[in-house]
């Protein structure tokens, strides 16, 4: 019966070939797009969800012309952390990352390299994101000056 089908839809196909053109591009068309759409849904709906607290984590962005060049960066100037915090009344806490990826030298008694992608982090880091320490403890990590956390590849 099956088989009986696919031979109509053969020869329909071939006895009305620019509307089958059309109709088969556009359910390809179609299709492409809702894939599309759905795995652009997924990556935004999936991004860092592993923290705890995930929904309540939101990322500072600046969009806008300066000298008529429209600039699109996650960079903002220092203050606007604490600014949030004071004047905005749903923001509970803040934390500040600084991206370095040109390297800096890096110092330990007699040994000295340069290390590549680094980030400079406010001490509350660790409260703000659930990252898994393999040793120290979270909370205490960053207080000190100077301090500093090591993925497992680089220490």
């Amino acid at each position: 019966m099956i088989r009986n089908y696919f031979k109509i839809a053969l020869r329909n196909v071939l006895k009305h070939k620019m509307f089958s053109a059309i109709n088969i591009f556009g359910l390809t068309v179609g299709m492409a797009c809702c894939l599309f759409i759905f795995i652009y849904v997924q990556d935004e709906l999936s991004f860092d969800s592993f923290h705890r607290d995930a929904e309540s984590i939101y990322r500072v962005a600046l969009h806008g012309k300066i000298a008529g060049q429209e600039i699109y960066t996650t960079n903002t100037s220092y203050p606007v952390a604490g600014a949030m915090q004071q004047e905005i009344p749903g923001v509970e806490q803040t934390v500040r990352l600084w991206p370095r990826q040109l390297g800096m030298v890096i110092k330990n008694g007699d040994k000295a390299f340069t290390e590549k992608d680094m980030f400079f982090v406010d001490s509350t880091f660790f409260e703000f994101f659930s990252f898994q320490l393999i040793q120290g403890d979270p909370s205490t990590v960053l207080k000190e000056p100077n301090s500093i956390v090591l993925t497992e590849e680089t220490a």
